[in-house]
Protein backbone atom coordinates (compact mmCIF):
# COMPACT_ATOMS: atom_id res chain seq x y z
CA UNK A 1 0.00 0.00 0.00
CA UNK A 2 1.42 3.12 -1.16
CA UNK A 3 1.55 5.93 1.17
CA UNK A 4 -1.25 7.73 -0.99
CA UNK A 5 -3.50 4.80 -0.81
CA UNK A 6 -2.82 5.01 3.46
CA UNK A 7 -3.94 8.47 3.77
CA UNK A 8 -7.04 7.60 1.31
CA UNK A 9 -7.71 5.04 3.36
CA UNK A 10 -7.79 6.72 6.98
CA UNK A 11 -10.03 9.07 5.42
CA UNK A 12 -12.40 6.76 4.81
CA UNK A 13 -12.12 4.68 7.70
CA UNK A 14 -12.57 8.21 10.08
CA UNK A 15 -15.40 9.21 7.99
CA UNK A 16 -17.29 5.68 8.17
CA UNK A 17 -16.79 5.71 12.19
CA UNK A 18 -18.05 9.11 12.35
CA UNK A 19 -21.04 8.61 10.77
CA UNK A 20 -24.23 7.39 11.91
CA UNK A 21 -25.33 4.94 9.18
CA UNK A 22 -21.66 3.40 8.74
CA UNK A 23 -20.92 1.96 4.82
CA UNK A 24 -18.77 -0.94 5.06
CA UNK A 25 -19.13 -1.08 1.32
CA UNK A 26 -17.18 2.35 1.54
CA UNK A 27 -13.88 0.72 2.95
CA UNK A 28 -14.47 -2.69 0.43
CA UNK A 29 -11.64 -1.93 -1.66
CA UNK A 30 -8.89 -1.59 1.26
CA UNK A 31 -10.12 -4.56 3.80
CA UNK A 32 -12.85 -6.63 1.93
CA UNK A 33 -15.69 -5.59 4.36
CA UNK A 34 -18.82 -7.03 3.75
CA UNK A 35 -22.50 -5.97 4.59
CA UNK A 36 -21.60 -7.52 8.70
CA UNK A 37 -18.90 -5.38 8.70
CA UNK A 38 -21.24 -2.26 9.41
CA UNK A 39 -22.20 -3.08 12.86
CA UNK A 40 -18.85 -3.32 13.32
CA UNK A 41 -18.27 -0.09 12.36
CA UNK A 42 -21.03 1.55 14.24
CA UNK A 43 -20.03 -0.12 17.45
CA UNK A 44 -16.72 1.29 17.11
CA UNK A 45 -17.95 5.05 16.39
CA UNK A 46 -20.43 4.20 19.69
CA UNK A 47 -17.29 3.37 21.78
CA UNK A 48 -15.02 6.72 20.10
CA UNK A 49 -18.17 9.16 20.83
CA UNK A 50 -18.13 8.18 24.45
CA UNK A 51 -14.42 8.82 24.62
CA UNK A 52 -15.24 11.97 23.06
CA UNK A 53 -17.99 12.92 25.86
CA UNK A 54 -15.87 11.54 29.11
CA UNK A 55 -12.96 13.93 27.24
CA UNK A 56 -15.22 16.50 27.60
CA UNK A 57 -16.65 16.20 31.01
CA UNK A 58 -12.94 15.92 32.11
CA UNK A 59 -12.15 19.58 30.92
CA UNK A 60 -16.06 21.22 31.22
CA UNK A 61 -17.67 19.63 34.73
CA UNK A 62 -19.51 22.86 35.39
CA UNK A 63 -20.44 22.85 31.72
CA UNK A 64 -21.46 19.56 32.36
CA UNK A 65 -23.38 20.29 35.68
CA UNK A 66 -25.49 23.56 33.85
CA UNK A 67 -26.67 21.40 31.10
CA UNK A 68 -27.41 18.34 33.17
CA UNK A 69 -26.05 14.75 32.05
CA UNK A 70 -28.55 13.60 28.93
CA UNK A 71 -28.05 17.64 27.65
CA UNK A 72 -24.23 17.46 27.95
CA UNK A 73 -24.07 13.75 26.11
CA UNK A 74 -25.96 15.07 23.34
CA UNK A 75 -23.76 18.52 22.84
CA UNK A 76 -20.67 16.02 23.26
CA UNK A 77 -21.97 14.43 20.50
CA UNK A 78 -23.18 16.81 17.98
CA UNK A 79 -19.67 18.45 18.92
CA UNK A 80 -17.89 15.23 17.85
CA UNK A 81 -20.05 15.08 14.45
CA UNK A 82 -18.62 18.81 13.65
CA UNK A 83 -15.15 18.83 15.11
CA UNK A 84 -14.31 15.61 15.16
CA UNK A 85 -10.72 15.05 16.27
CA UNK A 86 -7.49 16.10 14.52
CA UNK A 87 -5.12 15.01 17.03
CA UNK A 88 -3.82 11.52 18.74
CA UNK A 89 -3.97 13.42 21.95
CA UNK A 90 -8.08 13.75 23.45
CA UNK A 91 -6.81 16.39 25.26
CA UNK A 92 -7.02 18.85 22.37
CA UNK A 93 -10.48 17.56 21.49
CA UNK A 94 -12.49 20.40 23.34
CA UNK A 95 -10.68 23.54 21.79
CA UNK A 96 -13.26 24.04 19.80
CA UNK A 97 -16.14 24.09 22.10
CA UNK A 98 -16.83 27.32 23.20
CA UNK A 99 -16.98 28.67 19.54
CA UNK A 100 -19.58 25.86 18.94
CA UNK A 101 -21.46 26.12 21.76
CA UNK A 102 -22.22 30.05 20.79
CA UNK A 103 -23.64 28.79 17.43
CA UNK A 104 -25.34 25.39 18.65
CA UNK A 105 -29.16 25.90 18.83
CA UNK A 106 -30.01 23.89 21.71
CA UNK A 107 -27.56 26.21 24.08
CA UNK A 108 -28.84 29.52 22.43
CA UNK A 109 -31.41 29.87 25.53
CA UNK A 110 -28.38 30.08 27.67
CA UNK A 111 -26.14 32.29 26.21
CA UNK A 112 -23.36 32.31 29.24
CA UNK A 113 -23.05 28.51 28.31
CA UNK A 114 -20.18 29.36 25.50
CA UNK A 115 -18.34 31.54 28.36
CA UNK A 116 -18.43 28.98 30.83
CA UNK A 117 -16.86 26.79 28.38
CA UNK A 118 -14.23 29.30 27.49
CA UNK A 119 -13.18 29.93 31.04
CA UNK A 120 -13.10 26.32 31.80
CA UNK A 121 -11.01 26.08 28.68
CA UNK A 122 -8.47 28.30 30.08
CA UNK A 123 -8.60 26.13 32.79
CA UNK A 124 -7.64 23.54 31.05
CA UNK A 125 -4.82 25.07 29.23
CA UNK A 126 -3.28 26.88 32.57
CA UNK A 127 -2.87 23.28 33.68
CA UNK A 128 -0.82 22.07 31.22
CA UNK A 129 1.09 25.32 30.68
CA UNK A 130 4.76 25.49 30.28
CA UNK A 131 6.75 26.22 33.58
CA UNK A 132 8.46 29.41 34.55
CA UNK A 133 10.22 30.57 37.20
CA UNK A 134 7.76 33.31 39.37
CA UNK A 135 8.94 36.49 40.27
CA UNK A 136 8.74 36.30 44.48
CA UNK A 137 8.66 38.76 47.22
CA UNK A 138 12.36 37.99 48.23
CA UNK A 139 13.55 39.33 44.53
CA UNK A 140 11.79 42.43 44.98
CA UNK A 141 13.24 42.90 48.63
CA UNK A 142 16.72 41.83 46.78
CA UNK A 143 16.21 45.06 44.66
CA UNK A 144 17.97 48.34 44.80
CA UNK A 145 15.72 51.17 45.49
CA UNK A 146 13.63 52.38 42.32
CA UNK A 147 14.67 49.49 40.57
CA UNK A 148 11.53 47.36 41.11
CA UNK A 149 9.47 49.77 39.01
CA UNK A 150 11.98 49.23 36.13
CA UNK A 151 11.74 45.75 35.48
CA UNK A 152 9.84 44.90 32.43
CA UNK A 153 7.85 42.02 33.23
CA UNK A 154 5.32 39.29 31.74
CA UNK A 155 2.68 37.52 32.83
CA UNK A 156 3.48 33.17 33.92
CA UNK A 157 2.57 31.34 30.80
CA UNK A 158 0.01 29.65 32.87
CA UNK A 159 -1.26 33.75 33.44
CA UNK A 160 -4.39 34.51 31.54
CA UNK A 161 -6.81 37.28 31.79
CA UNK A 162 -10.42 36.96 31.88
CA UNK A 163 -13.42 39.07 30.20
CA UNK A 164 -17.09 38.18 29.58
CA UNK A 165 -20.06 39.88 29.91
CA UNK A 166 -21.63 37.27 31.67
CA UNK A 167 -21.36 36.56 35.41
CA UNK A 168 -19.23 33.00 34.26
CA UNK A 169 -16.36 33.30 37.03
CA UNK A 170 -19.13 33.42 39.46
CA UNK A 171 -20.75 30.78 37.93
CA UNK A 172 -17.84 28.72 37.68
CA UNK A 173 -16.81 29.35 41.41
CA UNK A 174 -20.24 28.67 42.72
CA UNK A 175 -19.76 25.04 41.72
CA UNK A 176 -15.98 24.61 42.12
CA UNK A 177 -16.70 26.26 45.95
CA UNK A 178 -20.23 26.37 46.82
CA UNK A 179 -19.05 26.61 50.71
CA UNK A 180 -17.10 29.83 49.77
CA UNK A 181 -19.05 31.24 46.76
CA UNK A 182 -22.90 31.76 46.14
CA UNK A 183 -24.82 30.99 42.76
CA UNK A 184 -25.40 34.74 41.14
CA UNK A 185 -29.17 35.10 40.99
CA UNK A 186 -28.73 36.09 37.74
CA UNK A 187 -25.87 35.26 34.72
CA UNK A 188 -25.77 38.40 33.50
CA UNK A 189 -23.29 40.84 34.26
CA UNK A 190 -19.67 41.78 33.51
CA UNK A 191 -16.70 39.53 34.29
CA UNK A 192 -13.02 40.23 34.86
CA UNK A 193 -10.94 37.61 35.96
CA UNK A 194 -7.54 35.86 36.43
CA UNK A 195 -6.99 32.18 35.38
CA UNK A 196 -3.79 31.04 36.52
CA UNK A 197 -2.38 28.51 38.44
CA UNK A 198 -0.92 27.59 41.70
CA UNK A 199 0.85 24.64 42.06
CA UNK A 200 -0.19 22.08 40.52
CA UNK A 201 -3.65 23.67 40.61
CA UNK A 202 -5.74 26.24 37.78
CA UNK A 203 -7.36 28.45 39.57
CA UNK A 204 -9.98 31.71 38.89
CA UNK A 205 -9.91 35.16 40.52
CA UNK A 206 -12.32 37.51 39.95
CA UNK A 207 -10.91 41.33 39.62
CA UNK A 208 -11.40 44.63 39.36
CA UNK A 209 -10.77 47.32 36.88
CA UNK A 210 -7.78 48.47 38.03
CA UNK A 211 -6.01 45.30 38.53
CA UNK A 212 -7.18 44.32 34.96
CA UNK A 213 -5.81 47.03 33.41
CA UNK A 214 -2.76 46.61 35.09
CA UNK A 215 -2.85 42.97 33.83
CA UNK A 216 -3.45 43.59 30.31
CA UNK A 217 -0.40 46.13 30.10
CA UNK A 218 1.68 43.17 31.84
CA UNK A 219 -0.27 40.55 29.12
CA UNK A 220 2.22 42.83 26.36
CA UNK A 221 5.81 42.73 28.29
CA UNK A 222 6.27 46.18 30.25
CA UNK A 223 7.88 47.83 33.17
CA UNK A 224 6.38 47.02 36.41
CA UNK A 225 6.00 50.78 36.71
CA UNK A 226 3.89 51.28 33.58
CA UNK A 227 1.71 48.75 34.64
CA UNK A 228 0.58 50.20 38.08
CA UNK A 229 0.02 53.59 36.73
CA UNK A 230 -2.30 51.89 34.49
CA UNK A 231 -4.05 50.87 37.46
CA UNK A 232 -4.13 53.97 39.57
CA UNK A 233 -5.46 55.71 35.78
CA UNK A 234 -8.12 53.17 35.87
CA UNK A 235 -8.63 53.45 39.41
CA UNK A 236 -9.57 57.41 39.23
CA UNK A 237 -12.07 56.56 36.92
CA UNK A 238 -13.99 55.03 39.46
CA UNK A 239 -14.82 58.34 41.73
CA UNK A 240 -16.26 56.06 44.64
CA UNK A 241 -13.26 54.35 45.20
CA UNK A 242 -10.75 54.46 48.17
CA UNK A 243 -7.21 55.91 47.70
CA UNK A 244 -5.31 54.10 45.00
CA UNK A 245 -2.59 51.29 47.13
CA UNK A 246 -0.21 49.67 44.65
CA UNK A 247 1.32 47.82 47.37
CA UNK A 248 -1.68 45.25 47.97
CA UNK A 249 -1.80 44.50 44.26
CA UNK A 250 1.99 43.70 44.02
CA UNK A 251 1.97 41.29 47.05
CA UNK A 252 -1.08 39.37 45.75
CA UNK A 253 0.90 38.92 42.58
CA UNK A 254 3.86 37.52 44.12
CA UNK A 255 1.63 35.51 46.21
CA UNK A 256 -0.10 33.93 43.46
CA UNK A 257 3.00 33.67 41.06
CA UNK A 258 1.21 35.54 38.04
CA UNK A 259 4.75 37.53 36.78
CA UNK A 260 7.92 36.63 35.61
CA UNK A 261 10.78 38.74 34.40
CA UNK A 262 11.97 39.01 31.01
CA UNK A 263 15.68 39.55 29.63
CA UNK A 264 16.86 40.75 26.14
CA UNK A 265 14.43 39.72 23.66
CA UNK A 266 11.31 39.00 25.67
CA UNK A 267 12.98 35.41 27.21
CA UNK A 268 11.85 35.06 30.13
CA UNK A 269 14.99 34.93 33.34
Amino acid sequence: MTLEELARLQAAFGAQISARTPDAAALAPWLGLHARGAGALARYGQALRQHHARALELVYPVLRALGGAAWFRAMAHAYGDAHPSRSADLAHFGASLPLFLAAWRPAAAHGYFADVARLEWLLHQAHGAPDAVALTLLDVQAAKAGQVEAWRLALHPAAVLYRSPWRAAAIWLAHEDSGRHAMPPDAEGTTLALVYRSGWTARVREIDAAEAAALAVLAGGAALGDALAAAQQAHLQDQAAAPFAPAPLLLRWLADGVLIRTGEGGRAC
